[in-house]
């Protein structure tokens, strides 16, 4: 069931309207209870550019440079992966991400671009993370669980779609900010994903932050799960 049972995902994606980028950026942040307005005003800049269908630039690049911009601590994940190196990391980081995909349905066609989200959480009543696909395609608007198959599910043949990104966590300032509102959450009994920044003083009557923080280190301990290595074999060793 994935993280269904924490939110019903608050915006809609439909095909015909193009708004994926925009769509899936707002439901992982709500999941995330972290909407802002700095990257809303953000999307709204860059989705003025047009149809959203065929990919022009790196929106997804451009994206992270604003989730930078507010205060967010950003990861550029490498270009062009298929699935397995999309699970690798999305296991091995188990951070939120905003995933880019491009597809092709034949040699000769353009390449579409869709934008979902991944969302790591813990299983209730345990201390399991698992990970969840964040797509409001979904017709109850629903997370489902990452797997190859729901991957599918978003993209059609996820052997002819290569996958990008980046993952992010709130720095020290901005989790500040959200620590107040999420703690009061958890405390209340709601089923929030908590993602804050490790360095942040939590007080006494905050502590159940810290069981639920999905982050598991500072920035020096994320970089290097996406540095380059010589060791060709190494899953680390695609260029970014």
């Amino acid at each position: 069931m994935g993280i269904s049972d924490l939110i019903i995902l608050p915006h809609k994606v439909e095909t015909a309207q193009w708004n994926c980028f925009r769509g899936n950026v707002r439901n992982l942040l709500a999941v995330l209870s972290q909407s802002n307005d700095g990257i809303e005003e953000g999307l709204s800049s860059l989705t003025r550019r047009g149809d959203l269908g065929s990919w022009k630039g790196n929106l997804v690049r451009e994206l992270s440079m604003v989730f930078q911009d507010v205060g967010y601590h950003t990861f550029l994940l490498p270009n062009e992966m298929d699935f397995e190196n999309l699970s690798y990391y999305a296991h091995l980081m188990k951070l939120p991400m905003v995933v880019s995909m491009k597809m092709s349905f034949n040699d000769d066609a353009t390449k579409y671009g869709h934008v979902i989200g991944l969302c790591p959480y813990f299983s209730s009543g345990c201390f399991k993370l698992n990970i969840s696909i964040i797509e409001g395609a979904h017709p109850k608007l629903q997370a489902i669980e990452f797997t190859k198959e729901n991957i599918r599910w978003c993209c059609g043949d996820e052997s002819q779609t290569k996958f990008g990104g980046f993952a992010f966590f709130p720095g020290k300032a901005l989790s500040k900010r959200f620590l107040h509102s999420v703690g009061q959450g958890v405390n209340n009994g709601l089923k929030i994903v908590v993602c804050l920044g490790k360095n942040v003083n939590v007080s006494k009557h905050y502590q159940e932050l810290r069981r639920q923080n999905i982050v598991m280190g500072d920035v020096e301990y994320y970089r290097k799960m996406i540095t380059p290595t010589r060791n060709s074999g190494s899953k680390n060793s695609i260029v970014l």
